[in-house]
């Protein structure tokens, strides 16, 4: 008796799209950014939303082409209807464009620190410096003091909208660089990275401290002197104007008189 063939079964049902039951959902920017649309995200009900992050590129909500070196974390923090509505968790310089920064013969100062808004938000603050020469370790390591204070006394008086929007209009890192000046030419001043501290911090948060001028004592003139002239010369001729600064200041310090030999 010949062995019957057997049959494929056929599908009992037609395959379900999951796709096409998604609902999609406009990303809402917060207050900071003038509520722009950041873009759109599907999802099968809004619990799936929250707490989901986007990156979005600072070239995109500025219209600014000069911004493309800088990218914007957000997450969903509650839905309304078909809107998602978002905070900033990050701002952060791409590692690239921090490369691209680098000369010879300058000197780069980094620091990472926890500091608190005029709100209450905790914020990691990663600043980032490029010095107009080579600084001696004497000169960094009071560069980069300075710099955590006045990047602490700063965030202390934002709050963190007032924070968020500062940065993306560059104004606080413009106003960090004029206030290194003062101490040694600074060509490049970043803030590398602001990132929210999510939930409770129990780590070290920086205080701001008045701040205060340097006695006469304290301030070397030759130094100063180089500073200025590297300031006024710009980033192309700066090195050069320090050294012609230095050689002026030598050239007028007078020259100490030769004791006469005493005769045999």
């Amino acid at each position: 008796m010949a062995e019957e063939t057997k049959k494929p079964k056929k599908a009992t049902g037609a395959t379900i799209d999951t796709w096409k039951r998604k609902k999609w959902y406009t990303l809402i920017a917060p207050v900071a950014f003038n509520h722009t649309e950041l873009g759109e995200t599907p999802a099968n009900a809004p619990e799936e939303i929250e707490g989901r992050t986007v990156i979005v590129n600072l070239m995109v909500l500025s219209g600014n082409a000069k911004r493309q070196n800088t990218n914007l974390t957000f997450k969903v923090v509650k839905v309304q209807g078909d809107k998602a509505h978002t905070e900033l968790m990050s701002y952060q310089v791409v590692p690239a464009s921090i490369k691209r920064m680098m000369r010879r013969n300058k000197s780069r100062v980094d620091d990472s620190f926890v500091c608190k808004t005029k709100d209450g938000r905790f914020v990691r603050m990663k600043p980032f410096l490029l010095t107009a020469t080579a600084a001696k370790n004497a000169a960094i390591t009071a560069i980069r003091r300075s710099a955590k204070q006045r990047v602490v006394r700063a965030v202390a008086q934002l709050t963190f909208d007032g924070l968020a929007q500062d940065l993306v209009a560059g104004k606080f890192q413009k106003e960090l660089r004029e206030g290194l000046n003062k101490i040694y030419p600074i060509i490049s001043s970043e803030i590398r990275m602001m990132e929210v501290i999510v939930g409770e911090y129990k780590g070290k948060v920086e205080q701001p401290i008045a701040e205060t001028k340097p006695s006469p004592e304290e301030s070397e003139e030759p130094i100063a002197e180089a500073d200025r002239a590297a300031i006024e010369a710009g980033e192309s001729d700066a090195e050069e104007a320090v050294h012609e600064a230095e050689e002026a200041i030598e050239e007028e310090q007078p020259e100490s008189e030769e004791q006469p030999e005493s005769e045999v």
